[in-house]
């Protein structure tokens, strides 16, 4: 673990990541998972949305992990992954654009 919420992993073919979790997400995590179920949806692979659920302190407020291998078109997010009901969803992520059709 570094310092100021950035911690380093490395998966298992090789790639290595730096991921900085952003000030307040712990306490972001712990108010939506009252009125929220929360998964995490990743274009990233499987390995890589595990290490990440790591480092936001682990499965217990995250109960599903979708990662690109669940996803039905490339590089597009759906609804359809989605394991609650579409009414009570709230997406937080940094890319709209995946979104478009849903």
């Amino acid at each position: 673990m570094m310092c100021d919420g950035i911690s380093e992993f490395k998966l298992s073919n090789g790639n290595e990541y730096v991921v900085k979790l952003r000030t307040g997400v712990d306490e972001f995590l712990e108010l939506v998972s009252t009125m929220f179920d929360l998964s995490i949806c990743t274009m990233g692979n499987r390995e890589y949305a595990h290490k990440v659920v790591e480092k936001l302190g682990g499965l217990e407020k995250i109960l599903w992990v979708i990662s690109r291998e669940d996803c039905v078109k490339a590089k597009q997010k759906t609804l359809d992954v989605v394991l609650s009901c579409r009414e009570a969803t709230l997406i937080v992520d940094n890319t709209e654009s995946v979104w478009e059709e849903s």
